[in-house]
């Protein structure tokens, strides 16, 4: 890859996980900018994933009040969803406890390659965690997405999104993300789609470790099951909307949603990040939604909704 490119140019390996996302590696890459003599206005390229993406996206907003960057994703989830937004940021370690992405600032990179080729070195587990970002654009506002993840996204993880379908499907969900940043770069509404999935699901990846696909999809899940037990959506678009997440191999429910407690815990997070309000995503149909605020205990009734369908004993809701 480099090969092709003009000029001079040094490289940094970095080992990243989602657990590593702190400060060190961001102070590791401005370390190597020294080094490397970086000049005011030469750029970082980061090629890997998602959690690359929020180091070197943050390191380059510090780096000389913003140095340019461009991204290069290499995982699904980096090329639908970390790799063409603004925000960039990194875990945050107080008194021992880890904050998800609690540091960080708006600086898209200026230019973001997303080559699907790259995924064909992906292991099925990776595709899946794509899927269920992909997933979540289709539930929000592309009912004719979610049409086609129904028909071909089980396919997809064994192709690893190699040919047209799978081109078809990322330009879909890309567009969604962008038509929405288009309207709001800088987070000025704080009521926003893109946020489905993510209500409980950041404190669910610092407690057990799980990957941010998977806590994704069982947040999505969640909602989708609160907003049945309102008659928001019916039986069917709710048992296609969990189905689809099982027949991904994704989850729809964890043991930690059985615990008030932490009910308690990641609604307070969520309203503190969303400025005083739960600013709560659920679907009103397949491709529509809506925002709510929600009680502890109806979020505990939802998470029993969701068991069931997990432990294969769901049956129609009424109460």
């Amino acid at each position: 890859m480099f090969a092709a490119l003009d000029g001079e140019f040094s490289t940094l390996t970095v080992r990243t996980s989602e657990g590593l996302k702190e400060r060190g590696l961001v102070d590791e890459i401005h370390g190597a900018t020294l080094e490397f003599g970086l000049a005011r206005r030469d750029e970082l390229v980061a090629v890997g994933g998602g959690v690359l993406m929020d180091l070197v996206g943050v390191a380059a907003a510090e780096l000389r009040k913003e140095t340019p960057y461009v991204v290069i994703p290499t995982t699904l989830v980096g090329q639908v969803d970390a790799g063409v937004g603004s925000k960039r940021a990194i875990n945050f370690r107080w008194k021992g406890a880890l904050k998800k992405s609690y540091v960080g600032d708006f600086h898209p990179p200026r230019v973001s390659i997303v080559d699907p080729a790259f995924l064909g070195t992906l292991e099925p587990d990776e595709i899946r965690a794509g899927l269920s970002e992909i997933k979540k654009v289709a539930e929000m506002i592309d009912a004719d997405l979610f049409g086609l993840l129904e028909k071909h996204g089980a396919e997809l993880i064994d192709t690893q999104f190699q040919g047209p379908m799978g081109d078809d499907i990322m330009r879909s969900a890309i567009s969604g993300i962008l038509q929405w940043l288009a309207s709001d770069l800088w987070d000025q509404n704080l009521k926003r789609w893109p946020d489905y999935g993510h209500t409980i699901s950041p404190l669910l990846e610092m407690e057990t470790g799980m990957t941010h696909g998977p806590a994704v999809a069982i947040c999505a899940s969640l909602s989708a099951a609160i907003s049945h037990r309102r008659n928001y959506i019916g039986q069917e678009s709710f048992e296609r909307m969990l189905g689809l997440t099982l027949r991904l191999g994704l989850p729809v429910w964890h043991p930690l949603l059985g615990d008030p407690d932490f009910i308690r815990r990641a609604i307070e997070s969520a309203v503190q990040l969303r400025n005083g309000d739960q600013n709560w995503p659920v679907p009103l149909a397949i491709g529509h939604h809506g925002f709510i605020e929600a009680s502890a205990s109806e979020v505990s009734k939802a998470a029993q909704l969701a068991q069931r369908v997990h432990e294969g004993n769901y049956q129609p809701w009424n109460e």
